[in-house]
């Protein structure tokens, strides 16, 4: 079964020389299994990743289910790759010689694409910081984890202010369960959405002043982070009333 296992299997000794392996940890090293018995991790781990890994061997047997860590090896070609190596004490008998045991799987793809995402997301983020339109990207919870300058002009409060679910406090209270109800369906269900009419408080005169009229969408998926901006008008959605947390003075916005 070991030498059948799709991951990469090591039996080393508590100094981490290794003693045994199965054929697929020799391929993913590019080594012959006599040219890696007697080796040392540290001679076949990326030197960045060394101190990581004799912790991890010194630790393993203090928790029951051993220690997982993500690692760089570094294959007899000098080409690296990235692994999740999970290490545990093995051993014959309570009177035997104890041992470690490590299951590597090749991680590489994986990391190659959270390394793409978020590039894609950065240059997102530069280019949503400069666009006209007020843009906010939230994550899978629906918390706010990032607004673009334009919608900090449009709210009139500070950025940090609109982070989490602070941004909810800035919708009438009447619309607050239809957009909460509509983002939900929309997560689930990884699609586009787009919110009735809600009236937005415009903090910068103390009370609300602006109709908004909001579109999101998923950003990646699985993932239920939503992207969206909000079109705007002059002209209230309702009559005016003083709402909760306002001064309760008619807006100059307010025609």
């Amino acid at each position: 079964m070991v030498e059948q296992a799709a991951a990469g299997i090591v039996k080393a000794d508590l100094n981490g020389r290794i003693l045994k392996v199965n054929d697929r940890f020799c391929e993913m090293l590019g080594y012959s299994r006599d040219e890696i018995v007697g080796m040392a991790t540290a001679d076949i781990t990326h030197p960045d990743h060394i101190d990581q890994t004799g912790t991890a061997l010194r630790t393993a047997g203090e928790q029951a289910d051993g220690v997982k860590i993500e690692k760089r090896y570094r294959r007899k070609d000098g080409a690296d790759f990235w692994a999740l190596t999970s290490v545990r004490i093995g051993r014959q008998g309570p009177d035997a010689e104890p041992w470690l045991m490590a299951v590597v799987t090749d991680i590489t793809d994986s990391k190659a694409a959270e390394a793409a995402l978020r590039e894609s997301e950065s240059r997102f983020r530069l280019l949503a910081d400069t666009a006209p339109a007020p843009v906010w990207l939230t994550n899978e919870e629906g918390e706010v984890e990032f607004v673009n300058e334009a919608l900090v002009e449009f709210y009139g409060r500070p950025a940090e202010e609109l982070r989490g679910h602070i941004w909810k406090d800035t919708l009438h209270p009447d619309d607050r369960g239809v957009v909460a109800e509509t983002q939900a369906d929309a997560r689930s269900a990884r699609r586009p959405t787009g919110s009735r009419r809600a009236s937005a408080m415009h903090r910068t005169t103390g009370a609300g002043c602006a109709s908004a009229s909001s579109r999101a969408s998923t950003r990646t998926a699985p993932s239920a982070a939503m992207w969206g901006c909000p079109s705007t008008s002059r002209k209230p959605a309702r009559p005016w009333t003083a709402w909760p947390g306002t001064s309760g003075a008619r807006p100059s916005c307010w025609a």
